[in-house]
Parts: structure tokens; sequence; C-alpha cells
């Protein structure tokens, strides 16, 4: 594939598939290195970019790639700090950091330049990635050109598989976002590229993942971290049953049913009237939380309550067979990512040491 080959792919994928929220991101992260001029407000130097003309940020985005040679590079990079849909986070025990350099001389690997014209690759198996290191992680950002499936439409997209390896807690976080149903070539789509970032992994970094006990972490940071986090099911399993618990369609995250009857008992001075209905109370509330306590929760809902983080955390072979975790709502930035998966391992770490205690 030629350079503007790969521009029209690149355009394509930042006008038409990314939301309006990540392409102003990118005007912000333009603006903040002066290589753009985008508010009225403040003082305009020749050498910006004027962008004031312009309504919104399709045409803004229209502009810079018909006149800013660099913005190619700049969405590369744009691709390594924005946040993703999807994230699978494993521990590891070992990698021999040489093999970058290795991986790099033998040009498996491509080390990422804000200088050059483009040195990102593009294919439709994953083959080459770029890559950005420092003394806490490295990044391997993975990308796939995905030919639409409608017939006589030649459009392609790219997607950008990007894997964090955190050197001070041995962890490996793999990040995929959504991708459009006519660009999911096969069933299972996430789950294979997930199979075969993670088949790169163990044979270029020659090191074994673990998957981390999502839901054994997610009822410790229920007990033990209830100042930080709220945290309340999306999916119980009790007695063979799995019931579906839609708490989405609230803020304060609260279980259906569950919730309610409890709001119910708090009102109802009935169950104050006598020893009978105090006991009555006692029986209920102790049902309620011998189900929340003791059933299984194959997938929860998790609020960060300081930041207003909110994720979906899928457990134990829901959902494709593979632990991982949705972020919900509009996706923030890597760092917002950087801290919940570090939050993750966190407390996985608190909660083997409470066992090995």
């Amino acid at each position: 594939m030629n350079f503007e080959e790969y521009k029209k792919i690149i355009k394509y994928t930042f006008l038409e598939e990314y939301p309006i929220y990540f392409l102003e991101m990118l005007m912000k992260k333009l603006s903040d290195e002066s290589i753009i001029y985008n508010d009225k407000r403040k003082n305009f130097s020749k050498e910006l970019m004027d962008l004031t003309q312009f309504t919104n940020e399709k045409e803004k985005m229209e502009y810079l790639f018909n006149n800013a040679n660099s913005i190619i590079k700049k969405c590369e990079e744009f691709e390594y700090e924005r946040a993703y849909r999807y994230s699978y986070v494993y521990k590891f025990n070992k990698i021999d950091y040489n093999l970058i350099k290795e991986l790099s001389n033998e040009d498996k690997i491509v080390k990422f330049s804000e200088d050059d014209q483009s040195n990102d690759v593009l294919d439709t198996l994953i083959k080459k990635p770029t890559y950005k290191m420092n003394d806490e992680e490295i990044l391997f950002k993975f990308n796939v050109e995905l030919k639409s499936k409608i017939e006589n439409e030649q459009q392609s997209m790219k997607h950008v598989i990007l894997v964090r390896i955190d050197r001070n807690l041995n962890t490996i976080e793999v990040r995929q976002d959504v991708v459009p149903i006519k660009y999911q070539n096969y069933n299972n789509f996430y789950i294979q590229k997930l199979r075969e970032i993670r088949a790169w992994i163990q044979s270029y970094l020659k090191c074994k993942l673990e998957e981390l006990d999502f839901q054994a972490i997610a009822r410790y940071m229920k007990t033990n971290k209830q100042a930080d986090v709220k945290i309340t099911a999306i999916r119980i399993e009790r007695n063979g049953m799995i019931a579906e618990l839609d708490s989405a369609k609230n803020s304060d995250l609260e279980i259906p049913i569950l919730d309610e009857l409890r709001k119910i008992i708090d009102s109802k001075e009935v169950f104050n009237a006598n020893e009978q209905t105090l006991e009555i109370k006692k029986i209920l509330e102790n049902f309620m939380t011998d189900i929340e306590d003791n059933s299984l929760m194959p997938a929860v809902k998790i609020l960060w309550k300081c930041f207003g983080y909110e994720i979906s955390s899928y457990h134990d072979k829901v959902e494709g067979q593979e632990c991982f975790i949705k972020w919900n709502k509009t996706l923030k930035d890597k760092e917002s990512m950087d801290y919940v998966a570090k939050y993750f391992i966190k407390c996985e770490g608190e909660l083997r040491e409470e066992l090995e205690d």
C-alpha cells in the first residue's frame, strides 16, 4: 500500500468513523502544540493554520488533510493517546526487554517517530506494529485495514489495536474500539483480533499471559473500596439460573427490584410497627444481602465516584468466553484507561495478599 492509499483510509476513518468529541480532542492537541489557530479569543500568529473560518470539526479536519503535511503523523500519534471501548488485562511473570531492540533491528517492529512522513503499516493481517516506550510503559500499535462487506462498496477503514505493557506492574493490556458491523468480516470479531494479538505477544515477547479473576476482584472492590467505587450487578447467577439486570438506565447504578424493595422497606413505617414486622424486615434484608453477596456476578458495572469513570466488567466466560472491560458513555483519554487498569491490578494484589494471610 502506498502513502496516498493509506492517507485516504486514515482520512475516511477519522472523518466518518470517529465520534465528534475525538476530533475535538485532536483539535485541542493541535492547538496546544501551536499547529493550528482554533480560538478567536487568542492571539493569532501567521505561523499557525487558521481554522476559525470553519464551523464544525469535520470541515476543519478536511482542510487539514488537504493542506497540512503533518496531519497524518498527528493522527497516528493521537491513536496512541486516545481511549478505546474494550480492554483486556493480563499479568505476566517477566519479559526480556532486550527483545524490543532485537525486534526493531530485525524490522519486525517499527519505532514511532514524529518526524517521519509515516511509518505506520496497514495490513489485513496483524504483522508489524509501531511502538513507543519509556521507563514506565511500552506501547505497541497494531494497524489493521478492514474492508467493507457491502457488495460494490470499496471503502476501507483503519482499525487500531493498542497494547500497553506496564513495566512496573508486569501487566499487559490490549485495547480496541468498536467496529461497525459492515467491517466485521467474521463472527466473534473482537475476540479473534484479541487472540491474534495474544499469539503475537507470546511468540515475539516470549512471555506467558495470566488472566485475572475479574469476578473475585469485583467482589473485593465491592467489599473494601466503597469509598472509591460503586459496584452493581448486570447479571446474577444463582442456583443455576441467570438474571439479566438493567442497571444502565439510572445514574446511581441501582440493582433493579432489589434496590427498589430496599427503598420500600426503609420508607414504610409498617415494617417498624412491632416485633413481628421488624422480624419480617430483617428476613427480607438478609435475603437481599444473601443474593448480593453469595450469587455469582458474571458481569458488573463499576463507577469511580470521584472521576465519573463508568465501566462494565465481564467475567467468567461471558460474551465470547473472555474477561474484558467495556467503557461506557463518552470515552476519555489514555490516562483514564491507565488509571482503571492500575486500580484493578492494585486490588488484585491486595486480594492475593489477603488470601495468603
